[in-house]
């Protein structure tokens, strides 16, 4: 039974690699965020401005999934602290999809640049450990360290 949850795992990460691919791949790109004329802030700020998480959803793909290690995401944050836009940086394909949707939701506390709020963005890292049941996860202040990779067992 082993060889066919393999099989299966395989299958799941193909479908979301070469959805993220198709995406990625179109000729205008509609799915990158805009950071032009916005101030940004360092991973470290981010976490400190962040007010409110939503879960992230356990990816697909069933029993004896185990996946652990870090995403980053390029997040863009209006004026009132709403995420307007997030987009993968690096991290697993596995979890990317459900990353992107929770962070979508997260509140963030506002930036203030002369009396007035304004938007802003930043890269957030955030460590997650993926099971079939649950992800866990904390926002960290630095990005992976270079050549890590994530696991699965």
């Amino acid at each position: 039974m082993k060889p066919v949850v393999t099989i299966f795992i395989f299958l799941c990460a193909w479908v979301l690699t070469s959805a993220a691919s198709a995406t990625k791949n179109q000729g205008t790109e509609p799915n990158k965020c805009s950071t032009t004329g916005l101030a940004e802030h360092s991973a470290k700020d981010m976490r400190s401005r962040l007010k409110h998480t939503q879960p992230i959803d356990p990816p697909c793909c069933g029993r004896n999934l185990d996946l652990k290690g870090t995403i980053v995401l390029l997040v863009v944050v209006g004026e009132t602290g709403d995420v307007i836009c997030v987009e993968l940086v690096s991290g697993d394909p596995m979890i990317a999809d459900s990353a992107v949707h929770s962070v979508a939701k997260w509140k963030f506390q506002p930036h203030v640049a002369k009396g007035q709020p304004s938007a802003f963005y930043g890269r957030v890292s955030i460590r997650f450990h993926a099971t079939e049941r649950a992800v866990t996860f904390k926002v960290t202040d630095e990005p992976p360290k270079a050549q890590s990779t994530p696991t699965t067992h």
